[in-house]
C-alpha cells in the first residue's frame, strides 16, 4: 500500500529516486510533504483569502527559497483577468502589472499559465533563458533587484480562482525545476484557500449591496449549513409553486447535482431572479468530503456574468462575444477555432469586426481595454481593503 507521504511525494516531483517507484526505498523531502498537508488544512478553514496567503506565506517560507513577499492575485474564474493583489511589502498594487500581461503580452499571464500543463513556470523558463525579452523583468522585476519570478495559477478542478509569483534576488540559489513542479502541485490547496476564503468573506454586508449567501449542500442538494440570509434569496429565485422552507428552489438543487457529478466539480447558473435582478449561483465541489459536499454562493451576477449583455452594448454579436470571451483567457486563434468548432479564417473575421466595434487594433488592445473599464477600479478597491485590514472581494 503507498504511503500517503509518498503519494504526495510522487506527484509534487520530489522524490530523490529515479529508478522506479518502490515505497519502502524512496527518500522523499518530508518538509515539503508536510507543507502541503498543512496547506490543505488551512484552505478548509480559510475564513478570509487575504488571511490564508499570509498564513500560506509563512508555510511556504519553510520550503522554498524566495525574497520579499509573495504576489498573491484574485482573478475573474471566466476571464481570467486580475481583480486583486495582497503583496505584505506594498501598499498598492504596480500598474506595470496590469500593463506587462494586458498591454504588452508578457510571458506567465494567468491565461498563458493556465493553457500549460502544471500551471507554473519562471519567467527564465518562459523566455527559453532570455529574461530580458520580458517586458516584466526589464521595467518591474531588475529596477527591484529581483531576477526571475516563480509564477502560478492556483485551479480548484479546472477553475482558476487565483495566482502567485514568487520573487528571486540575484545572487541566491536560483529557482530549479523541482520547485516549480512543487509549486504547481500545490495549486489546487492554494486555490480551495482562495476560493473559500472569498466566499466566505463575502457572506458578511457589503457596503451597497446585497449579501450573497453561502451554503454548503450534501450530495442530494439537501442543505448542510447556510448563512442566515440564504432564505431571503430563496423567495427571489425562480422555482415550482410558491417558496417552501423545507426545500431549495431547483436552481440551487441543479447546481448542486451537476457540481456533483461535473468532473472538475464546478456548475454555475446565471439566470434572472423574480424580482428583475440578475442572480449568479456558482457551486463548488469539497475536496476530501465523503459522500460530496458542494459550497454554493447565491449573489447578484458580477459584471463579467452579464458579459454577453456588456458587450452587446458595442453591437457585438453573440458569435463575437465568444470570440472575445476566448481572448481574454490568452487563447490562441487555432485554441479559440477548436474551442467554439469553427475556422480559423471565421476566428480572423470576428476579432476583425470586434476591432472595429470597439475601436481598437490588435487582441492586446481589446484586453487592455476591457481590463482598464472593469476591473482596474476594483483592483484599487482591493487595495484600499488591504491598507484598512477588510477582506478582498471579487467585485467593487
Amino acid at each position: 500500500m503507498v504511503s500517503r507521504v509518498a503519494q504526495i511525494a510522487q506527484k509534487s516531483g520530489v522524490l530523490t529516486h529515479r529508478g522506479g517507484f518502490y515505497d519502502h526505498a524512496v527518500k522523499v523531502d518530508t518538509a515539503r510533504v508536510l507543507a502541503q498537508q498543512k496547506l490543505e488544512r488551512l484552505a478548509r478553514d480559510s475564513a478570509e483569502a487575504g488571511a490564508f496567503w499570509r498564513e500560506a506565506t509563512d508555510v511556504l517560507r519553510h520550503v522554498l527559497s524566495f525574497d520579499f513577499y509573495p504576489c498573491w492575485f484574485t482573478l475573474d474564474p471566466t476571464t481570467l483577468l486580475v481583480t486583486g493583489h495582497l503583496n505584505e511589502g506594498l501598499a498598492h498594487t504596480p500598474g506595470e502589472i496590469a500593463q506587462s500581461w494586458y498591454a504588452e503580452g508578457d510571458v506567465n499571464s494567468p491565461g498563458e499559465l493556465a493553457s500549460i500543463r502544471g500551471g507554473a513556470a519562471t519567467v527564465k523558463t518562459a523566455t527559453g533563458g532570455d529574461p530580458a525579452a520580458s517586458w516584466r523583468w526589464r521595467h518591474l522585476l531588475t529596477p527591484f533587484g529581483f531576477d526571475d519570478s516563480l509564477d502560478a495559477v492556483l485551479r480548484a478542478g479546472r477553475t482558476a480562482w487565483g495566482a502567485m509569483s514568487l520573487l528571486h534576488s540575484a545572487g541566491t540559489r536560483p529557482f530549479s525545476q523541482g520547485d516549480i513542479r512543487y509549486v504547481a502541485s500545490l495549486s489546487a490547496a492554494l486555490a480551495d484557500g482562495t476560493r473559500l476564503g472569498l466566499l466566505r468573506a463575502e457572506a458578511g454586508p457589503v457596503p451597497g449591496g446585497d449579501s450573497p449567501a453561502v451554503l454548503v449542500m450534501s450530495h442530494d442538494a439537501t442543505t448542510v449549513t447556510a448563512t442566515p440570509n440564504a432564505e431571503r434569496w430563496f423567495e427571489i429565485l425562480p422555482d415550482i409553486g410558491p417558496f417552501a422552507p423545507d426545500r431549495v428552489p431547483i436552481p440551487i438543487q441543479v447546481v448542486v447535482l451537476r457540481a456533483v457529478r461535473s468532473a472538475g466539480g464546478e456548475a454555475a447558473v446565471t439566470l434572472r431572479a423574480t424580482d428583475g435582478g440578475w442572480v449568479r449561483i456558482h457551486g463548488s465541489r469539497l475536496s476530501g468530503s465523503v459522500p460530496p459536499q458542494v459550497a454554493v454562493v447565491v449573489e447578484p451576477a458580477a459584471p463579467h456574468h452579464l458579459a454577453p449583455v456588456r458587450l452587446t452594448a458595442h453591437g457585438l454579436t453573440r458569435r463575437e462575444s465568444d470570440v472575445v470571451e476566448q481572448v481574454l483567457r490568452g487563447r490562441s486563434t487555432a485554441q479559440i477555432a477548436e474551442s467554439l468548432f469553427i475556422s480559423e479564417y471565421t476566428v480572423q473575421d470576428r476579432l476583425k469586426a470586434v476591432f472595429e466595434k470597439v475601436g481598437v487594433r490588435s487582441r492586446r488592445q481589446l484586453v487592455a481595454v476591457i481590463h482598464a473599464a472593469e476591473y482596474q477600479p476594483l483592483i484599487g478597491a482591493n487595495d484600499d481593503n488591504n491598507r484598512q485590514g477588510l477582506p478582498i472581494r471579487r467585485k467593487a
